[in-house]
C-alpha cells in the first residue's frame, strides 16, 4: 500500500465520525475484513455488527497448503509485510486483542482459501467471549467467492445469509 498501517484505519475512523450517530455495521472482504474487525475493536458499542468475508486476520500467517486455489501463502506474506512492515499493535491484531464487548459478527469463509482457518479461529474467539457469531464455511469455493455472483451459486447464498443476519433481532440496531 502507498499509505501503510494505520492509515486505512484512520480513514475509516474519519468516515465513521462523518456518519455521526447513525447505526453502522462494518464489513469487508479479505484485507477489508481485517479493517472491519479492528474498527469494531477501536469503537466498542458504536458499530451494530461486523461482517467479515474471507477475512485476512492473522499476521502470524499460519496458512494451510491451499496455494493451488487462488490466493497464495507467499502473496499473503507480501501483503502483510507491505501493510504493516513494523508489525501491528497488540490491540489491532485480531488474534491477540480481547474480543469481549464487540458487536455481533457474520464470518464467511471459503473451504479452498488460505484464510479459511484464521477466519474461523477469530469467530471462535468471538464466540468464547460471548459475542453473537454466525460463521459459515462455504464448500468448494475459493478466496472472495462472494464477489463472484455470476460464477458461484454459493455467492448468492452468502449474500442472502448476510442480509438475513443483519435484519435479525440479534444484529439489528
Amino acid at each position: 500500500p502507498e499509505h501503510r498501517y494505520p492509515a486505512a484505519l484512520d480513514d475509516l475512523e474519519s468516515a465513521l465520525d462523518w456518519l455521526g450517530d447513525r447505526p453502522v455495521a462494518a464489513g469487508g472482504d479479505s484485507a477489508g475484513g481485517y479493517l472491519a474487525a479492528v474498527l469494531a475493536r477501536r469503537h466498542p458499542g458504536r458499530l451494530t455488527a461486523q461482517v467479515l468475508l474471507c477475512p485476512a486476520l492473522d499476521p502470524a500467517m499460519r496458512y494451510p497448503d491451499l496455494d493451488d486455489y487462488g490466493l497464495h501463502r507467499d502473496e499473503m506474506r507480501f501483503f502483510w509485510a507491505a501493510f504493516a512492515p513494523d508489525g501491528l499493535a497488540a490491540e489491532e491484531d485480531p488474534m491477540r486483542f480481547d474480543p469481549a464487548g464487540l458487536p455481533p459478527a457474520v464470518v464467511i469463509t471459503a473451504e479452498l482459501d488460505v484464510l479459511c482457518d484464521e477466519g474461523e479461529r477469530y469467530a471462535y474467539r468471538l464466540q468464547n467471549a460471548g459475542v453473537p457469531v454466525i460463521c459459515t464455511r462455504y464448500l468448494g469455493v475459493n478466496h472472495n467467492f462472494v464477489r463472484k455472483l455470476a460464477l458461484f451459486d454459493a455467492a448468492g447464498a452468502a449474500v442472502a445469509q448476510i442480509a438475513a443476519a443483519l435484519r435479525s433481532p440479534g444484529f439489528a440496531p
